[in-house]
């Protein structure tokens, strides 16, 4: 990496690890030096933390008629859950969403049977990608590609409409705003989908920014995707293996760092493209030397990192799901995201949950890597109020 993608070194590091603790509102005992989150992982055995790792999709709009949801949310403890509006096995609208109160009413629902309070989260980005639709009589939005031929005040506007209709339905975590460059006007993932905010990275900067601000005032946790960059590329890694290494440029993370050092990247997705420079073989979200590497060492991000959909194509065709979520943890990864949305499977929380349990026994994961993992969820979720 060149030196100005790297963030300053010479604070002491007390002085950072103050300034953590204070800014993520974990309160510490004088005595042990331990903050309430550590406290809490202590005491959470390794399936209840393994649990916190997942991040499942259901069957369901009713909290008491979804048994996938009830074993995920009370026997699994998965740490969040992904809505969808329409069904991709059935080629169905109404999976989760049938209007707001529905909504409202099963989001509550399954936060009060959730042990440890769950990210509720949900991709509404607007245009295309929007599932608080006006079929579900929510309000229409428009694309990124349409806001950002308009000013940063278009963006605020449409990201407080979003981040009120999230609110009052109890969602806490919108996988928005996208900060993929459109770098090339023929990407079908991104920018055919008018996804992208446009092919200036300081402007998308400043539509994202402001997003995400408007979304923390309303306590929805912003995931900027897709890490290191989808914009460039000539495929969609929903549908097959995707390599950027001569599309791909710096620029991409021009968005990322900026964000970074200002402090207003709470969460990070990472996408499944490989980019020869950094790891020959694997996509950045099995990657250590992206995501450790490049992301948290070069980069200096130290909060949430979620990974796309373990089961896009340019995973599941190429990896277990076994072997996928180890590589995952192990590159950094701290939400392990399976919408079980293509082919549906009932019992995959308690699946998951078991497999990473045999992972860790094996010795092929750590549970000190477990716990960061876990910590970094948890601190997340204090600082937002969950806690």
């Amino acid at each position: 990496m060149h030196s100005r993608m790297r963030r300053p070194r010479n604070r002491p590091l007390c002085t950072l690890m103050l300034a953590s603790v204070m800014a993520l509102g974990a309160s510490l005992n004088p005595a042990s030096g331990m903050t309430s989150v550590d406290a809490q992982i202590a005491a959470m055995s390794l399936s209840q933390k393994l649990g916190q790792l997942l991040m499942v999709g259901f069957r369901g709009t009713v909290y008491q008629d979804s048994e996938s949801l009830q074993q995920a949310v009370e026997q699994a403890q998965v740490g969040g859950v992904i809505l969808f509006d329409r069904d991709g096995e059935r080629g169905q609208y109404g999976r989760n969403i049938r209007g707001a109160e529905q909504l409202a009413q099963l989001t509550r629902t399954m936060q009060a049977h959730s042990a440890v309070p769950l990210w509720i989260a949900i991709d509404e980005e607007g245009g295309r990608v929007s599932r608080l639709h006006p079929r579900h009589g929510f309000s229409r939005k428009l694309s990124a590609q349409a806001l950002g031929q308009q000013s940063v005040q278009a963006t605020a506007e449409q990201a407080q409409r979003i981040a009120q209709e999230l609110q009052q339905v109890g969602v806490n975590m919108n996988f928005a705003p996208v900060v993929d460059v459109a770098s090339n006007p023929n990407n079908p993932v991104i920018v055919q989908l008018q996804r992208s905010f446009g092919s200036d990275p300081l402007a998308v900067t400043a539509h994202a920014r402001r997003a995400v601000q408007v979304y923390r005032e309303h306590g929805v946790v912003a995931v900027l995707k897709h890490f290191p960059g989808h914009g460039s590329s000539q495929g969609d890694s929903h549908h097959e293996f995707v390599d950027v290494s001569k599309s791909w440029s710096e620029s991409e993370l021009l968005p990322y760092q900026i964000m970074i050092d200002a402090g207003e990247a709470e969460a990070i997705m990472s996408a499944h493209l490989v980019h020869q420079r950094w790891d020959s073989e694997h996509p950045a979200t099995l990657s250590r030397t992206l995501i450790q590497g490049l992301l948290r060492d070069e980069l200096r991000f130290d909060g949430l990192v979620v990974s796309d959909d373990l089961e896009m194509a340019a995973i599941s065709k190429r990896y277990p799901l076994q072997e996928a979520m180890e590589r995952a943890i192990d590159a950094g990864v701290d939400v392990l995201l399976i919408a079980n949305n293509g082919v549906f499977d009932p019992n995959i929380a308690l699946r998951a949950r078991g497999l990473l349990e045999a992972s860790v026994q094996a010795g092929r994961l750590s549970e000190a890597q477990v716990d960061a993992a876990v910590r970094r969820n948890l601190l997340l979720k204090h600082r937002f109020g969950l806690l």
